[in-house]
């Protein structure tokens, strides 16, 4: 990346206080995205704008309170990965923290195996282009899934109650799984370029 690519993705005010990230702030990221990209399909689809989201509908549609919603677009204002509008996101930005910084930030701690909604290779996305054995399935361990793997803590507690809302958002959310993770190089490329797809304007 060049300096003034680095330049440019930065907001014009830079917050006195930077803060760290936490495991939702990348969700909440993560939902704005696929918000605007509705809202984008909304104006495409009729004439005039289509309806912009709101922080009441952002905290219900990733399980957090609009306080929560409030700091982590604060937080995410303060790492640069959204603009100090406060509902853009740093596309670029966010794309390279998802694939060299989520493995560091936020590392998955891995349980026994339990019964839950299955995540990172699990999702059609990767598995229609990889082959591996079925004994390799990760679930989020919860009420809300019927299969049966080895557990993996999700980004964020209401994780899997937020992805059954939204197929979409539940596969962002796997693919972050697979970027935070230890795997195989083939398994983070595929969802590299996966992901690098669902992110694209």
């Amino acid at each position: 990346m060049t300096t003034s690519t680095l330049i440019s993705e930065r907001p014009q005010t830079v917050p006195a206080k930077p803060s760290i990230l936490r495991p939702q702030d990348v969700a909440v990221a993560l939902k704005i995205v696929l918000l605007e990209k509705r809202r984008q399909a909304q104006t495409e689809s009729a004439s005039g704008l289509g309806v912009a989201w709101t922080l009441a509908a952002l905290a219900a549609e990733t399980c957090l309170s609009i306080g929560e919603i409030h700091n982590a677009i604060r937080r995410l204002s303060a790492s640069y990965l959204i603009r100090v509008d406060g509902r853009t996101v740093q596309r670029h930005n966010l794309t390279e923290f998802l694939f060299h910084g989520a493995r560091y930030s936020f590392p998955p701690a891995i349980g026994g195996i339990a019964r839950g909604v299955p995540t990172g290779l699990a999702i059609p996305a990767i598995r229609e282009r990889l082959l591996f054995n079925s004994s390799e399935i990760n679930v989020w361990p919860s009420p809300a899934g019927n299969a049966e793997g080895i557990a993996l803590q999700p980004l964020y507690p209401a994780a899997p109650d937020a992805a059954v809302q939204d197929p979409d958002f539940y596969e962002m959310l796997a693919l972050t799984d697979i970027l935070r993770g230890d795997v195989r190089v083939r398994d983070r490329q595929a969802a590299t370029e996966v992901m690098t797809d669902r992110l694209a304007r």
